[in-house]
């Protein structure tokens, strides 16, 4: 009721003048008085719905979102409230033509000014500011006005992203997310042929194919998930389809190429597919090899890790003379895993589904 009477006080009773929406964006939406009194009751809706909501803190969220959005202080940026009470400022939807105002990034940072007061006076814990390419002159304002520091580039938006912690105590923003993600696919067939590439080495034209046979792989694109990856980077280098059955592996390195770290998830896949059409951009040769063949002939420290540790396949007694019973179990049937990380489905309700991995022992025949 206190926001209500706030809002109340603050209502214009005659309009006077038309703002002019250069300058303020889009935050004076509801700059008339009927506006004005819509919004008086959307929040007083609001309000009286976050009274019995079970979670402490959501009266002041939707307070927050009308004192911001409605016009009620018009020299705010308008914003986005996210998780662990942060503010989101998008650059491109504030309102105000570069192109036509000289004084634009004087407008700006005034706004800001004002909108940090509010932000701190409604205990927010950090802001974030979105700025496009083109206005990256804001950046350097932002950061020698008020302290903003980069946080990353977004190179899917073309934005530079700042960020600001707001409370006194230490700052809770973790960094940019330094790991990448790529998955492999171990495409075994039902008579135990393993699908292996060799990669290209060197800058063509003088290029060299690479000595050692590898799995198929590549890094995870955006949205996508790990068993969708490992059959899109065995088709694409290789061309042979394949069907997801589960998560054999994955190793977690440090110290890449810009500080990254890397998680590498080694997917069992089933082929669907078995003629080979190579990518020759990326693949210098791909070939189906019998298990067997593999273990006597070739190595490699992640294919052998995970023949030894989830099929139970003695390596180094297959490449030995004493091999023999080792070998016989593959023309017994396709080889299968003593366990691995099945997907299933973690899920909250009204909320999509979480794909989950849960390591489940197989039965052995």
């Amino acid at each position: 009721l206190l926001v209500v009477e706030k809002l109340r006080i603050r209502t214009p009773r005659k309009r006077k003048k038309k703002a002019n929406p250069k300058l303020v964006g889009s935050s004076l939406e509801a700059s008339s008085e009927t506006s004005m009194r819509r919004c008086v009751a959307s929040a007083f809706v609001s309000s009286i719905a976050a009274l019995h909501a079970p979670r402490p803190g959501l009266l002041m969220r939707h307070c927050r979102k009308h004192l911001s959005l409605s016009g009620v202080a018009s020299d705010l940026l308008p914003f986005e409230e996210l998780p662990y009470a942060a503010a989101s400022v998008e650059f491109e939807t504030i309102g105000i033509d570069y192109a036509q105002n000289e004084n634009s990034r004087s407008i700006v940072m005034d706004r800001l000014e004002a909108s940090l007061a509010f932000w701190k006076t409604n205990n927010f814990s950090s802001v974030w500011l979105h700025i496009p390419t083109p206005q990256s002159a804001l950046v350097a304002d932002a950061n020698m006005r008020f302290g903003f520091e980069l946080h990353h580039a977004n190179a899917l938006k073309g934005t530079i992203v700042l960020k600001k912690w707001l409370r006194d105590d230490e700052d809770k923003v973790p960094p940019y997310p330094n790991t990448q993600i790529g998955c492999a696919g171990l495409v075994l067939s039902d008579s135990n042929e393993v699908l292996l590439v060799k990669e290209w080495s060197g800058v063509s034209p003088n290029r060299t194919p690479s000595r050692q046979w590898k799995l198929p792989g590549g890094l995870v694109d955006v949205g996508e998930g790990l068993g969708e990856a490992a059959c899109r980077e065995v088709f694409e280098e290789t061309g042979v389809t394949c069907e997801f059955e589960n998560i054999l592996s994955f190793w977690h390195r440090h110290g890449l190429t810009f500080g990254k770290s890397d998680i590498y998830v080694v997917c069992l896949l089933r082929p669907s597919t078995s003629e080979i059409n190579v990518d020759p951009i990326e693949i210098s040769d791909a070939t189906w090899m019998p298990m067997a063949e593999y273990v006597r002939t070739q190595s490699h420290p992640l294919i052998d890790r995970i023949l030894e540790t989830s099929f139970d396949v003695d390596v180094a007694s297959l490449r030995s003379t004493e091999g023999s019973e080792q070998e016989a179990r593959f023309s017994k049937g396709r080889i299968e895993p003593l366990a691995s990380a099945q997907e299933f489905s973690v899920q909250w309700p009204g909320r999509p589904g979480y794909q989950t991995y849960i390591s489940v022992p197989n039965q052995r025949s």
